[in-house]
């Protein structure tokens, strides 16, 4: 940890080479830890390397440097921050959008739908509470991608869900033969079943994913 509370992200700054126009772009990312919080000076990052493909024929500049990096190569990391982080045993800090201070709130139950690598802040939301034997917040998790190949720490939420510390539901857009779980996309049905009633008070239900994942699940919601 690096003084961080759960569910908080760093940026990171690389000067990285435009191959296009041949001139050098200063480029900021946005990254949670993956690490336990109680785990001092370890910082585990889990970062999508997004390859030159068809639709994106250069790629991703910035996870494609990331992924070059070699030992004692050196990136510029700022600050802690974020809209809302956990602080345990159900209490969550949330940016009052008003008035931009953090104000305390109580939620025992919290449900989570993310796509990808939004899973992130999530992950470690789950591991807190779980290693917390007096933690009894309720979690849940909708976990979206587009095939099982893509499923990040699939096994890792499985085992969460066996001991009892969260409802895991994968769900892919496009299965293969071998899968026998949900698939498409995020529904009402599916979110009446796994996630907490937004109108109850003691209930927070946390979205992350790319933008348009975002905007259709709060259309759901």
């Amino acid at each position: 940890g690096l003084g961080h509370f759960t569910c908080q992200y760093l940026q990171f700054e690389a000067d990285i080479l435009n191959k296009e126009s041949g001139e050098v772009d200063q480029l900021t990312r946005y990254y949670h830890p993956m690490s336990k919080v109680k785990d001092a000076g370890i910082l585990d990052l889990l970062i999508k390397v997004y390859l030159r493909n068809f639709k994106f024929p250069q790629g991703g500049a910035f996870t494609q440097f990331i992924d070059t990096m070699k030992e004692g190569q050196l990136m510029k990391v700022k600050g802690i921050a974020g809209d809302i982080y956990y602080k345990g045993h159900s209490e969550f800090m949330i940016r009052n959008k008003e008035t931009q201070e953090m104000e305390s709130k109580r939620y025992k139950r919290v449900g989570m739908i993310a796509a990808g690598s939004g899973l992130t802040p999530m992950f470690q939301l789950i591991q807190t509470v779980a290693d917390s034997p007096s933690d009894t917040t309720s979690l849940s998790l909708i976990s979206s991608c587009p095939t099982p190949f893509d499923l990040i720490l699939d096994e890792d939420l499985q085992e969460f869900e066996k001991a009892g510390k969260l409802f895991y539901f994968p769900l892919v857009q496009a299965p293969d033969e071998n899968w026998e779980l949900a698939e498409g996309k995020v529904t009402k049905e599916m979110i009446r079943e796994m996630m907490p009633g937004k109108e109850d008070d003691d209930a927070l239900i946390i979205v992350c994913g790319p933008p348009k994942m975002k905007q259709d699940v709060k259309q759901l919601l």
